[in-house]
């Protein structure tokens, strides 16, 4: 477990950024803690999911070696340009509700709460309307009900957000994750993903699943249809709660 500076008094990256060195270093000097390093992963919950696929994004793109051997996310959030259906949803029931995200966003990236409102407008779907990173937030992908968004128009990151600094900072894979180059999802560890239905950040969790098995990931993503944010830390007295921690612990059995 790693302790990482806190917003808002530590803005982006510097909570990141600790979490990356502390990573690194556990990798780099896995036999001074008797640990293979060849059978290290990195796993998360809600905001610690959220840093935890932005670190393995990291030493992915850096070619870390020795190499993660797996990511476990749970309830993550993994982009920052689009309220989603799941976020108006299910907000009013959740402790997430859509303006509390508005107001973490804000903190853990400026370090104070001067663009909740900018987050609550959402304004972003209009402007990336076309491009291939609508693709990734495509609503058919969490609903197969639904009619596909036909294939967006490829743009390169600084183009899309040219003059907007504020696009630039939601665009960022760091901040993103979900909308990162190709190349460097490819190179990801096998993956665990856990999606609750009653949640916020439900659709995040679901996008980011098929986003990395489209580029060839191998993913097992569990989607509990009853389960809600946080859910799995009841398993002291919740079977339901018990029942997605036993999951969790199978696959670290099985694949790490």
């Amino acid at each position: 477990s790693c302790s990482y500076r806190l917003a808002p008094e530590h803005k982006f990256p510097a909570g990141l950024n600790d979490c990356v060195t502390a990573t690194k270093h556990f990798l780099r000097h896995a036999q001074r803690y008797n640990t293979d390093p060849s059978r290290i992963g990195i796993a998360g919950h809600s905001a610690g999911a959220s840093l935890a696929a932005v670190v393995a994004l990291k030493l992915a793109e850096e070619e870390q070696n020795p190499p993660l051997k797996l990511q476990v996310l749970l309830s993550p959030t993994t982009q920052a340009v689009m309220l989603t259906a799941s976020s108006y949803k299910y907000g009013p029931c959740d402790s997430q509700s859509v303006w509390a995200m508005a107001y973490f966003a804000s903190l853990y990236l400026y370090g104070n709460r001067s663009k909740v409102d900018l987050v609550l407008a959402n304004p972003y779907p209009a402007k990336l309307e076309g491009t291939h990173y609508m693709n990734f937030l495509d609503p058919s992908l969490v609903d197969p009900a639904l009619p596909p968004l036909p294939p967006g128009r490829h743009v390169r990151r600084e183009d899309m957000a040219a003059g907007d600094s504020d696009l630039e900072m939601a665009l960022n894979p760091h901040v993103s994750p979900l909308l990162a180059d190709e190349g460097d999802i490819r190179g990801l560890p096998p993956t665990f993903i856990m999606a609750m239905e009653f949640d916020a950040v439900r659709d995040h969790a679901i996008f980011y699943g098929k986003r990395l098995e489209r580029a060839g990931v191998k993913v097992k993503m569990l989607h509990y249809k009853t389960g809600y944010h946080g859910q799995l830390y009841n398993f002291k007295w919740s079977e339901s709660g018990r029942g997605m921690m036993e999951d969790v612990l199978s696959h670290l059995k099985e694949n790490l």
